[in-house]
């Protein structure tokens, strides 16, 4: 009897002493610190990914801006290869070239030389904005944020004038402002006009 009493006892005792443990709430120090370094990494690895995006997101804008500025800029190329200042040896009518502003007859929008449109390019104060027109109607905004701009009008010698009407080649210096970076872009043109009827 006296094994069995001490035998109980040891049952009692353990029993006891494991109700105690499972009566007991919360977590170990153990598993707090394994909850938070898990926690941890998942948060580090997410920043890490949406630092990623954003990046990739502001390369992408940047191309995009980019991409228009070259493809405004084109435009203003391709006018001005396909136009002229002056018609059957009379300047044309509504054509301006000055250092700050051309306006020119192209054909480059209706693919018919009988058939020209005004074609206007005015430099903006620094900090403004290029634009473009057609035809006097509403201008179009073509390169934001401008820093410099001139045209410069040159003979068919290659030599620049001051009577932009005689040209044959139109000089454009440009530089502006691109992208979040805020990188700025210098472009120079030289094209050269139809050929005056």
């Amino acid at each position: 009897m006296c094994n069995m009493n001490t035998q109980t006892k040891k049952e009692f005792s353990k029993n006891s002493l494991l109700s105690k443990l499972k009566s007991k709430t919360g977590f170990s120090l153990v598993e707090v610190l394994l909850a938070m370094t898990i926690t941890s990494i998942v948060a580090v690895a997410t920043m890490m990914c949406f630092k990623i995006d954003l990046n990739t997101l502001n390369i992408r804008m940047n191309s995009l801006d980019s991409n228009n500025y070259y493809t405004n800029l084109n435009i203003i190329r391709n006018a001005i290869t396909d136009g002229h200042l002056t018609r059957y040896k009379k300047v044309a009518t509504g054509v301006v070239a000055q250092s700050d502003e051309l306006t020119i007859r192209t054909s480059y929008f209706s693919n018919d030389v009988t058939h020209t449109d005004l074609f206007n390019v005015k430099c903006p104060p620094k900090g403004g904005n290029l634009t473009i027109s057609l035809n006097g109607n509403s201008s179009s905004i073509a390169v934001k944020d401008v820093q410099s701009c001139m045209f410069t009008y040159v003979d068919v010698n290659g030599n620049p004038i001051s009577n932009g009407l005689a040209a044959t080649s139109v000089k454009l210096d440009l530089s502006y402002i691109t992208g979040k970076d805020k990188t700025v872009k210098s472009t120079s043109m030289l094209i050269k006009m139809m050929q005056n009827s």
